[in-house]
């Protein structure tokens, strides 16, 4: 099986590891059909074997960190919570990755619910641990939004405020500079402290 993955030939290989494995169930067959499950894009499948490897042997660390990158995915949010503490012994730059996707998935999840606000944490807490992060910062621009619009519908002027300033410091912009000058308007007498803040983005 080896020998046919180093020449490419990765149905090859799964064919001789399926057959090894109807033999015996060692782990390291299954961490190798993970490997071709991988090459060959079928995430899915590379997730159930790595799954069974581990579960013959849970110090497996490629089974262990290769688990917990598809089940960001693939698997449970509770099965990555799970699988995080064993994956910090072994690598804490994985460990750094599955905190962050966790995070990530955690802020997905909230946003497809409406609940805006827990999404926003969940994505605020992802880019605390990785600033550069794209997707945490897309998904906290798309909670603020989401709770920027519902406070505006529950006519909360000023918690409204609060999300659109949070927002402009993120992606700011002149239409965003004018929907804050409106709703700190419409806050009054409550935004006063806000106000230097507000005078910055407007000026």
């Amino acid at each position: 099986a080896e020998e046919f993955m180093d020449n490419g030939a990765i149905h090859y290989a799964v064919d001789e590891l399926n057959r090894a494995i109807s033999h015996e169930g060692h782990p390291d067959f299954y961490v190798l059909l993970g490997r071709c499950y991988r090459s060959l894009e079928k995430r899915k499948l590379a997730y159930f074997a790595y799954k069974n490897a581990l579960t013959l042997e849970q110090d497996n660390a490629e089974a262990l960190l290769s688990l917990g990158d598809l089940a960001l995915e693939l698997g449970t949010i509770k099965e990555v919570e799970a699988l995080l503490p064993a994956i910090k012994e072994v690598s804490s730059e994985a460990a750094l990755l599955t905190e962050h996707g966790l995070l990530c998935r955690k802020g997905k999840e909230a946003l497809e619910k409406g609940r805006y606000r827990g999404s926003f944490r969940f994505y605020e807490n992802a880019l605390q641990l990785m600033s550069d992060s794209p997707k945490a910062e897309a998904g906290c621009v798309s909670a603020l939004k989401g709770l920027a619009k519902a406070y505006g519908q529950m006519k909360r002027p000023l918690k409204e405020l609060n999300c659109l300033l949070k927002l402009y410091h993120i992606v700011p912009s002149k239409a965003l500079g004018k929907k804050i000058s409106k709703a700190y308007e419409r806050a009054g007498s409550k935004a006063a402290s806000r106000r230097v803040e507000v005078q910055s983005v407007v000026e």
